[in-house]
Order: structure tokens, then C-alpha cells, then sequence
């Protein structure tokens, strides 16, 4: 059993290395409040670091409110909303929230929260939330429409219809390419503008 202050060449095992192999001088040193016994590393021993063991240094953490910053504590809070990529809000939800059964690793999206909180029940995942205008940032009730899987297809489809018509039917000022087939072959084509 070595002595406390006892200096040895240890090996770990690590797999950067070449070898796997990496030798360090370390130090018997004892818990300053247990007394347990454990080799560590001579230089954080000389900077007066690793006083105590892990069970031990675990009491001497600070947990307390003042010290800990989490959710609106911390600096970086947003207010518990966050953008996805794909355009998408997602709002943060706590356990005893009445609607936490519906969040994913705690978040929720906000479309779905709002149309949950006017109907004052929790959706089902075949439910779908349409928004109307197809801006999926825009989460205001009257933008928002409940339907199933089938009728969010058809709206988006009809959406599509919509948009072509009107886009087909811009005002002769703009130039606008119409490309013609001439006869039966493909390869004969024209366009004006």
C-alpha cells in the first residue's frame, strides 16, 4: 500500500496515442475529508486541485439557486421559444403544465399549443393543425384550422391550385414567356414574350 506523497510513473490506457499507451507522474494523495486514498495527476496536485474524492466532492458542490442558472436564470433565455430550420416555433413546457403530454423533450410546437389552448383539450397525433396562410412563423388562431391527415393534403393541394391560378393570371405589363408546341413533335417550340 503506497504512503501518502508517494510519486510514481503511471500508464493509462488512451487511443490517440500511437501505442494507446501515456505515462504520467502521479501522487498518492488522501481525501481531505474522508481520507480515502487515490492516485492523481502531480501537476493537479501542485495547483491545489482535486482536494477531495467524488463521493466527497460531491457534498462540497454548490446547488443552491444563486449559483445554479437554469431557464430564465441563465443569461442566454430566450423565453423558452426556439425557430427550427424548417420555419417552425417550438415553445418550452414544464411537467406540471397541462399540456405537457403532448411535448417532445419538453417542447411543444407553438401551432400546435395554441390550437390545443383555444379547444381546451390536448390534440391527438392524428390531428393536424393547417396554417392557412402557409407561413408556419405566423401562429395567430385565426391562421390556424384543425383537420385530419387527409383534408391537410387536400388544403395543401388546393393551396397549389390556387397559387398557379393566380399566378397565371399576372398583369400584361410583366414579361411573361409563353412557350407553344408546334404540331405533334416536341422538338418544335417557340416562345414569346
Amino acid at each position: 500500500m503506497p504512503q501518502i506523497g508517494d510519486i510514481e510513473l503511471r500508464e493509462f490506457r488512451e487511443s490517440k496515442r500511437k501505442n494507446g499507451v501515456k505515462r504520467n507522474k502521479c501522487i498518492w494523495s488522501a481525501c481531505q475529508d474522508c481520507g480515502k486514498g487515490r492516485w492523481i495527476f502531480l501537476w493537479q496536485w501542485r495547483k491545489g486541485l482535486l482536494k477531495y474524492c467524488q463521493l466527497c466532492s460531491l457534498k462540497h458542490m454548490n446547488f443552491n439557486k444563486q449559483s445554479v442558472h437554469w431557464g430564465a436564470d441563465n443569461w442566454k433565455w430566450k423565453g423558452g421559444r426556439r425557430k427550427r430550420k424548417d420555419g417552425y416555433i417550438d415553445i418550452r413546457v414544464y411537467p406540471g403544465d397541462p399540456f405537457y403530454p403532448m411535448a417532445h423533450k419538453g417542447y411543444i410546437p407553438e401551432h400546435r399549443l395554441v390550437m390545443a389552448r383555444a379547444l381546451g383539450r390536448l390534440l391527438c397525433s392524428s390531428e393536424f393543425v393547417h396554417h392557412k396562410d402557409g407561413d408556419p412563423s405566423n401562429n395567430q388562431l385565426p391562421n390556424l384550422e384543425l383537420c385530419t391527415a387527409n383534408n391537410h393534403k387536400l388544403s395543401y393541394r388546393d393551396g397549389y391550385k390556387r397559387g398557379f391560378a393566380d399566378g397565371r393570371n399576372y398583369p400584361s405589363d410583366l414579361a411573361t414567356p409563353v412557350i407553344t408546341l408546334h404540331g405533334s413533335s416536341k422538338k418544335r417550340v417557340s416562345v414569346t414574350v
